[in-house]
């Protein structure tokens, strides 16, 4: 995640977190960064900040049908407002990123890896009625069988 290409040393890995005022400890293929509340607490707002940025870009683009994009603060439920009459199946895929923004945020909240869920609802924006509908929970399990 830190490193896709693996291009970066060990010691560039602690060099890069030091300069961002965090410890980093490289055991094998995992890192693991140590930081004061303050920073989590800044970096979750980021986050939090980033999925509301992509959400309003999803909402901007007019090639899809989506009208409104809403989550809640422990980014576990979001809810995707679509206009009906434009929304088609492929649409679907959108869950991916919703499940990916809302896992990793809670993942760096501390939840448990077999309790994070994340819910999207994919509802018709006139009427509220609920389109389609899934959970990250659910995909991991369709994905182990």
């Amino acid at each position: 995640m830190l490193d896709p290409e693996g291009t970066l040393t060990d010691d560039e890995i602690i060099a890069s977190a030091k300069e961002k005022g965090l410890s980093a400890v490289v055991e094998g293929d995992t890192v693991v960064y140590t930081m004061t509340k303050s920073q989590r607490d800044e970096m979750l707002a980021d986050m939090r900040s980033s999925a509301r940025e992509s959400a309003d870009e999803l909402v901007a683009d007019d090639t899809n049908s989506v009208t409104a994009v809403d989550f809640n603060d422990a980014m576990t439920s979001f809810t995707v407002s679509v206009d009906p009459a434009k929304y088609n199946a492929m649409e679907g895929f959108l869950v991916l990123g919703f499940y990916m923004q809302g896992a990793l945020f809670q993942q760096f909240t501390g939840v448990a890896a077999d309790d994070i869920d994340v819910t999207v609802d994919f509802v018709d924006n006139s009427t509220g009625e609920v389109l389609d509908s899934g959970s990250f929970q659910e995909m991991r399990d369709n994905l182990d069988q």
